[in-house]
């Protein structure tokens, strides 16, 4: 049966109003009780309140708002005649009986000192949480209604949920600054003081971040760490507190600077100081670690460099002394030079200098060749001695491998403090390389202490990245199952039946790949992407661009042409503002809707001063009606990860409302790649980058995820030098928005074998574009049958017993995922950097080749598959574009190397892009319904050709005009 729009319009219409009239039912025994009362308006004055509490919550204060329409309802259920609003009122000890009444009907209390109480204990659990107070204010409501209370007006709770909270923030001071003792409080006071010069606080000083990686830089660290250490302020969860609590305090008291803190009460002040510092000797202390790692990796890379440098220089003037010493020696073995001539009629013919000097060259090269690296390590061993002491003292705990290591640890601290004089005969050696052990054998003074000392660091590098050496004070150095949460003890019982329920994934998996690998060799000859060389390894070609349709061309000129020519940035941000709210989404840390005057101006200011690099110096220098202060304190306040992440998600919810989006993606498709930037100041996070910035300049990556429908959706800052694949799952595990990401692409720096395994695990297809993939190893399962021609290309087995032997193991990773109980980065850079590798993270990387292979069966033979893959890739490229054009002050070159900042404005260029893309999409929608009303429709597959992403006609620079904005 055909039905009409109109008509199913109407049908929908009906039902909501027979829904509405639903809401306003008296029940039987509603009415009953209502019925109890005298007087029509009094029973109707209680249905009204009775029905209203049961909706809202709270009693009705407003009857003017109740339609008419409800009112006869009303009076017919009743069996009343029908009464004018004018009548429906009680006197005031009326209607509070009549209250009492029907709360006692409904199960409620009335809400009073012992609510009040309650409300004070629950506010005390919410300490710390970033929430609007109009959020507060609701979930407030739905604790109250929890706990069967009659909520008060609004105005009431708001004002009584301020002062539990102001309460609740003195409790959880008192009680931490209760935790302290007397000579902690008496340090607190004083690191506050300003020093002798007048410059600056040790407080102050303990905040700022390292200036380099150099050793001097590490000393600093590690000092700053002893003497947190010394005092007791290391990290704590100081009787239970909830994590969100220490790190909203953690928060103020990083950005409060000395002399505020001194203003507050004493409880405050010990209690912000003192959470602070705990919480940041644990960033320090990952800080020394990330320094020593940066030091060593430079180190070690300078001295292979400068050795491989004179080896080639030896090596050009040791070949004509090799050679005249090979004909020497070949003419002092031959019958007749030997019988016929002495030693000295000998070396007197063939220059006995000569011989001598190419005896010198060939000397030199063989020491040069045989220890050359070692000597280049050795002579920066003083460097390494400036922190060596300190670093070596640090709270390392062995795992299961290392306890040699441990032990090389323990005797070189005992050498350090002279408690021990030489090294004993069993000193292990097992972390130098075997090359190397007959010179780094300490118990040779001189280089050999050097260099099996240099080792020894290099060995604690490697083994702190990979997990098999633990640092408990720290944030991710801790023990792997210590950070996800949960206790590694299994039995037998409980490994069997893992086992059983791995079988499953097990039989999925393998018929998968048989699937497409049956499909693969069906269509071997047909397809044109992949051949055979002679030596039966694959080839691949190229596929062919897709090439612009004229319909496509003439779309995208015909809507731009319908789209404002040129339009300044802070002009487009207002319109964005004016359509979306997002400025609602920027709070206080300190949880306050108290703004100052033209805050939306001040605001928009501060996003673009950091969002373009420009500054608020800057910005306030060429913008009419900002000051510098104003700025600061937008920035200082305002400026958070929490609000960047909120009002993007808030643009690109308004972005997926516009029609037009549904013709560019669902939101189920991502990608993610990083994108380089330069760094004029030194600093401990950033590294030299000489593919872009030559071997001097310092760079760092913003790492950007991107969903199909263009929008930025996660923002993270990240060193040049890191594997991005690391971080690829933190974005997608971290997401804000409305989308459910069911597929993701990256470029080959993106993609590893775990990463693979994982992403499998959460349920989402990894679909990576590889570099040289015809050269990647392609696994096949053990019970798997392959054709003789393609023998070579799947030589490699892959046994999934591991995994079901660890599958009890990987559920939890699974579910430490999920729950977000550890950092997505920490747990695969422990998956993938550990040198001891250990069954769980075989069992992960095996799984993860099993579904790699599968993709790359899939990935050869569906060229649909491998369009959307570059088409998804193509969009984070043409991010990045637009990313670049905005962000033009100082040439895209940062200032500071601060990672705070550096994250605040990679938060804030995202979220340009984002206005941008809303911005674009709003005019692109008007101008397509515009053409459409002209006769003039597109169909869905042009419009998904046309980007969003356009930026020529953005004004990112020149002079900014605020006052005259104004928002809708």
């Amino acid at each position: 049966m055909y039905t009409t729009e109109s008509h199913k319009e109407n049908s929908r219409s009906t039902w909501k109003e027979a829904e509405h009239f639903l809401k306003w039912t008296l029940g039987r025994e509603d009415k009953e009780l209502v019925l109890r009362f005298r007087g029509n308006a009094t029973r109707l004055h209680a249905a009204i309140q009775l029905l209203t509490i049961r909706q809202s919550g709270r009693t009705c204060t407003s009857f003017e708002s109740i339609p008419s329409k409800i009112l006869l309802f009303l009076c017919e259920s009743l069996e009343i005649p029908p009464l004018d609003l004018s009548v429906v009122s009680v006197h005031s000890s009326t209607a509070s009986k009549q209250l009492a009444i029907l709360t006692q009907h409904l199960g409620l209390q009335e809400y009073g000192e012992k609510a009040k109480a309650l409300l004070q204990t629950w506010a005390q659990s919410i300490v710390g949480v970033q929430k609007s107070e109009s959020e507060l204010l609701q979930t407030a409501e739905q604790f109250l209604k929890s706990e069967s209370y009659l909520l008060p007006a609004p105005s009431t709770l708001q004002r009584d949920l301020r002062s539990a909270r102001v309460k609740a923030e003195d409790v959880v001071f008192t009680y931490i600054t209760e935790q302290l003792l007397p000579h902690q409080k008496i340090c607190l006071d004083k690191i506050l003081m300003v020093d002798e010069n007048g410059r600056r606080s040790q407080f102050q000083n303990i905040k700022t971040c390292p200036t380099g990686t150099s050793s001097e830089s590490l000393r600093a660290e590690i000092e700053k760490f002893e003497f947190l250490r010394q005092r007791g302020f290391l990290r704590s969860d100081f009787g239970g507190l909830e994590q969100a609590t220490l790190e909203w305090m953690s928060d103020l008291g990083q950005r409060y600077d000395a002399s505020e803190l001194k203003s507050f009460a004493d409880n405050k002040r010990y209690a912000l100081c003192s959470v602070f510092l705990c919480e940041h000797s644990a960033t320090i202390l990952d800080t020394i670690v990330r320094i020593q790692e940066a030091y060593l990796s430079s180190m070690e890379s300078l001295s292979r460099r400068t050795y491989e440098s004179k080896m080639q220089d030896s090596r050009k003037s040791s070949r004509s002394a090799i050679s005249l010493l090979l004909k020497t020696m070949e003419k002092l073995l031959g019958v007749e030079t030997a019988n016929t001539m002495t030693v000295d009629e000998f070396l007197k013919k063939q220059g006995e200098e000569s011989l001598r000097k190419a005896l010198k060259d060939a000397k030199l090269f063989s020491r040069l060749d045989k220890r050359g690296f070692v000597d280049e390590l050795c002579g920066k061993h003083g460097s390494l001695r400036i922190f060596a002491t300190g670093f070596l003292n640090l709270n390392f705990q062995a795992t299961a491998g290392t306890a040699e290591l441990f032990r090389a640890i323990q005797i070189q601290r005992k050498m350090n403090l002279g408690k021990q004089k030489d090294f004993p005969a069993d000193t292990p050696l097992d972390f130098v390389p075997k090359i190397y052990h007959s010179l780094a054998n300490p118990q040779q003074k001189g280089s050999g202490r050097k260099a099996w000392e240099m080792f020894l660091f290099m060995a604690i590098r490697d083994r702190l990245r990979s997990g098999d050496l633990v640092l408990p004070e720290s944030k991710s150095y801790r023990p792997l199952w210590e950070q996800i949460g949960v206790k590694l003890t299994t039995t037998k019982k409980m490994r069997d039946d893992a086992k059983k329920s791995f079988e499953p994934f097990r039989d999925k998996l393998i018929q998968e790949f048989n699937l497409y690998y049956k499909e693969f060799s069906r269509d071997f000859s047909e397809n044109s992407y992949v051949t055979l060389k002679p030596d039966h390894t694959l080839k691949l070609s190229r596929d062919e661009g897709e090439t612009e349709s004229l319909e496509v061309e003439l779309a995208r000129k015909l809507i731009r042409s319908e789209m404002p020519s040129k339009v300044r940035i802070e002009d487009l941000l207002t319109q964005v503002l004016s359509l979306t709210r997002f400025d609602k989404c920027f709070t206080s840390i300190h949880g306050q809707e108290i703004r100052m005057e033209g805050f939306e101006q001040t605001l928009l200011g501060a996003l673009i001063a950091e969002g373009t690099n420009l500054g608020n110096e800057d910005m306030a220098a060429c913008s009419d009606g900002l000051t510098v202060d104003s700025l600061d304190r937008i920035s200082h306040w305002y400026l958070r990860e929490l609000c960047h992440k909120e009002a993007s998600k808030n643009l690109i919810l308004f972005i997926q409302n516009l029609p037009i989006s549904a013709n560019w993606g669902d939101g189920t498709r991502s990608s993610s790649d990083g994108q380089r930037f330069a760094v004029e100041k030194k600093s401990d996070f950033t590294r030299a980058y000489p593919r872009y910035f030559g071997h001097y300049d310092k760079a760092f990556t913003i790492y950007t995820h991107v969903s199909d429908t263009y929008s930025a959706f996660s923002t993270q800052v990240i060193g040049c030098h890191e594997r991005e694949a690391l971080y690829v799952l933190n974005g997608i595990l971290d997401l804000k928005t409305s989308f459910s990401i069911q597929s993701h692409s990256t470029d080959t720096h993106g993609y590893t074998d775990v990463l693979f395994g994982l992403m499998y695990l959460l349920g989402i297809s990894f679909q990576p574009h590889i570099a040289d993939l015809a050269d990647a190893r392609i696994f096949r399962p053990a019970q798997t049958d392959i054709e003789p021609k393609f023998s070579k290309i799947f030589s490699d087995k892959i046994d999934l017993d591991i995994v079901a032997e660890q599958w009890q193991e990987i559920q939890k990773l699974k579910t430490a995922l999920t729950m977000k109980t550890i950092s997505a980065d920490i747990l695969m850079q422990r998956l993938t950097k550990t040198l001891y590798a250990d069954r769980m993270s075989k069992a992960v990387g095996a799984l993860g080749r099993m579904v790699k292979s599968i993709w790359v069966l899939r990935y050869l033979n569906d060229r649909a598959l491998r369009g959307k893959v570059r088409k998804q890739l193509n969009r984070g490229e043409e991010r990045h574009a637009l990313a670049k054009k905005l962000f033009f002050a100082n040439q895209g070159r940062l200032r500071t190397g601060d990672r705070l900042s550096m994250m605040n404005k990679a938060s804030c260029l995202s979220l340009l892009s984002n206005g941008v893309l809303a911005w674009n999409a709003w005019h692109m929608q008007k101008a397509v319904d515009k053409l459409a009303s002209e006769g003039i429709v597109f169909s869905t597959e042009t419009l998904s050709h046309i980007s969003p992403l356009m930026h020529e006609h953005v004004i990112p620079s020149g002079s900014y005009e605020f006052k005259k904005l104004r928002f809708g």
